[in-house]
């Protein structure tokens, strides 16, 4: 047991670093059908935490969205769950993002190839591509979940070539996967737990010369343990006994 303590330590560590990572998560698409697969992604981050993000009920979809320079008269038609027509009447054209241009209409990007990245688990955020637009343009929605915020928005942030960025802000968690949080701070407590444990018994061997069971740090209120739970539950539930009372007459 000389060396094992370093071992431990750096054995707690590495679990730490197969946590779920805030960076870099790659969401492959929800390929139920086509029509979702711009506004619906699943993914599985590196430690196999799954999360799924939903923008379907964020807004009522197609939404218009003037341009960021407001002397343009540009705008845009944006529908990322379902494509639509990008044209004013007839169009066989069909997209996410529709930039229309005084009386011009562009194909910015269509769903059925987004593309998804998760940029950060706290807060969330992500970003969606849209691509195979007219003349290859494309556009990049940028989502960021704030509890503060006041419902969601949307707005055209700029134009960077053939590329329209857009920027989503959720005041809700309708973009976020149920449970994310709860699984990685379930996923800290086990970890915690566990280097308890064992780091408890190394020093329980070490510094106390403990053998066997008695290694297990505080022992005694690991035994207590279920007498204890036993004692509170009968606490918690003694007010729901009537108890028999006897009455005096006057």
């Amino acid at each position: 047991m000389k060396h094992r303590a370093p071992l431990v330590l750096l054995l707690c560590f590495w679990t730490c670093a197969q946590l779920p990572r805030a960076t870099g998560l790659s969401c492959t698409p929800d390929n139920t059908t086509t029509a979702i697969r711009g506004c619906v992604c699943v993914g599985i981050t590196e430690a196999g935490t799954s999360v799924r993000l939903d923008l379907s009920g964020a807004f009522s979809y197609p939404i218009t969205v003037a341009d960021n320079d407001s002397t343009s008269g540009r705008s845009y038609n944006i529908s990322l769950c379902k494509s639509i027509p990008c044209a004013s009447t007839g169009s066989t054209t069909f997209t996410s993002v529709c930039l229309k241009d005084g009386a011009s209409y562009y194909n910015c990007g269509k769903p059925g190839v987004a593309s998804w990245l998760v940029t950060s688990f706290a807060p969330m955020s992500y970003s969606i591509l849209y691509p195979n637009g007219d003349a290859k343009r494309q556009s990049v929605v940028k989502v960021t979940v704030d509890p503060n915020a006041m419902g969601n928005s949307i707005v055209m942030t700029g134009i960077n070539g053939l590329e329209y960025d857009f920027s989503i802000v959720l005041g809700t968690a309708s973009g976020v996967a149920p449970g994310i949080f709860g699984l990685t701070l379930i996923s800290i407590s086990l970890v915690g737990f566990f280097c308890y444990i064992v780091i408890g018994m190394v020093v329980g061997y070490k510094v106390k010369g403990a053998r066997g069971v008695e290694m297990v740090p505080q022992l005694s209120f690991w035994k207590d343990l279920p007498f204890l739970i036993k004692d509170g539950f009968m606490y918690s539930i003694s007010p729901c006994y009537k108890r028999n009372q006897q009455y005096t007459k006057l």
